[in-house]
């Protein structure tokens, strides 16, 4: 079974784990925007914090010359996770009732993502720690 491979491949020297998460985020921040230059105002979004919830874990797992890909983490990947960041970018008029707006945002998790559960069956806790971080390009219209 797929569980079975998982285990033998993730109790060998030499893994590579590359998760596959998607979570279901709610976001919170505090804004501040210049004033109006023409048709365009500066943002900073300081702190950004996020809830996250885990709702796809999949992954890919490589050892030696094998390879299993899409394998299910849900037991070895925590379903809750909160970030941090920082953001800022502009927002253009288009009209006076449309906004364009872009931003580049920076998050970084304070949460371990894994479970550190041992998979070589002697029960010894692992000592890794799975941490998330990102740059991202936000771009929307308000109206």
């Amino acid at each position: 079974s797929e569980d079975n491979a998982k285990d033998v491949l993730m109790g060998q020297n030499n893994v590579d784990v590359t998760y596959l998460i998607q979570y279901v985020e709610i976001p919170i921040s505090f804004r501040m925007r210049t004033r109006d230059f023409g048709y365009i105002r500066y943002f900073i979004d300081i702190p950004e914090i996020k809830f996250g919830i885990g709702v796809k874990k999949r992954g890919n797992i490589e050892a030696n010359s094998l390879t299993l890909e899409k394998v299910v983490f849900n037991k070895d990947i925590n379903s809750f996770n909160v970030w941090w960041g920082l953001g800022g970018g502009l927002e253009y008029d288009i009209s006076e009732n449309t906004t364009l707006t872009a931003g580049l945002h920076f998050l970084q998790s304070f949460m371990d993502i894994t479970k550190d559960k041992a998979t070589d069956g002697t029960g010894d806790k692992e000592d890794s720690k799975g941490n998330m971080s990102g740059i991202g390009l936000r771009v929307g219209v308000m109206f």
